[in-house]
């Protein structure tokens, strides 16, 4: 988790309300219980516009993500925390 997440959802509100376009809407993917069914998981990622999340395995599932999705993956500074976003570059 992201010590400061209410903080973050706080800045992202924010700049998305009146944002041009079509109403934004913030949906959080946790695997906190009860965890997100597999298809729950595919369709929340599926109408992600923009995905933005903590390092980790729950990122793996920006593949289901559509062409152009914007990824915004928060790295922690350990080597191993760039494989995302390499995952992010791979998918366009």
């Amino acid at each position: 988790r992201v010590d400061n997440e209410d903080e973050l959802f706080a800045a992202l509100r924010r700049e998305l309300t009146g944002a041009p376009g079509r109403p934004w809407r913030l949906a959080t993917f946790s695997d906190a219980p009860p965890p997100p069914t597999a298809r729950q998981a595919v369709e929340m990622f599926h109408a992600a516009d923009v995905v933005v999340g903590l390092h980790g395995s729950g990122q793996a599932n920006q593949v289901f993500c559509k062409p152009g999705t914007g990824i915004i993956d928060i790295n922690l500074p350990e080597p191993h925390s760039q494989y995302t976003a390499h995952n992010s570059y791979a998918l366009g």
